[in-house]
């Protein structure tokens, strides 16, 4: 897709505090995560697309599990791309197949992915079952639809410190 001036400020907006828009982003409490980094991703476009420079992927840890660190993808749209979930499959496959956590071998990424939408109501998450051969496939993405979410709760909480200002970029 062509990269929009929504995407790019939000990119932007998003690394000024990423612990704090990924506590937003993901509806977790900031004890529930460790925000890392940001990996450099560019190696792993979208199938279809030119290489990407502007990824947005955080490397984040649960202190509560004794998993391996998570990759989460994080997606600005203007609006909602019906063909999101079949982009994220092959993205987070990118990255599972090519990003590493650590040199060892056979050493993954958990992966997930946030999709933000300006407008619309998006539709990313898929669970496709056939239950006579036993056959499942489910992508669960953090969906956030910013036109359904209350504005005047999203500055009250900001102003009460309870979530940082980036997100008001």
């Amino acid at each position: 897709m062509t990269r929009n001036d929504y995407d790019k400020a939000s990119r932007f907006a998003a690394k000024l505090d990423p612990p704090r828009f990924l506590e937003w982003a993901l509806r977790l409490m900031p004890t529930a995560f460790q925000f890392e980094e940001w990996l450099d991703t560019r190696s792993v476009p979208f199938p279809g697309d030119k290489d990407r420079t502007g990824d947005t992927v955080a490397r984040v840890t649960d202190p509560a599990s004794s998993g391996g660190p998570w990759a989460i993808a994080v997606e600005f749209q203007n609006e909602p791309d019906p063909r999101m979930f079949g982009r994220l499959l092959g993205y987070l496959s990118g990255i599972w197949l090519e990003k590493k956590p650590d040199p060892e071998a056979g050493s993954r990424f958990e992966v997930g992915a946030v999709v933000v939408n300006l407008t619309g109501r998006g539709k990313a998450s898929r669970e496709m079952r056939w239950s006579a051969p036993g056959l499942t496939t489910q992508l669960a993405v953090r969906e956030r639809n910013l036109q359904h979410e209350s504005a005047a709760d999203l500055l009250d909480t900001i102003e009460s410190g309870g979530l940082s200002r980036a997100l008001l970029t």
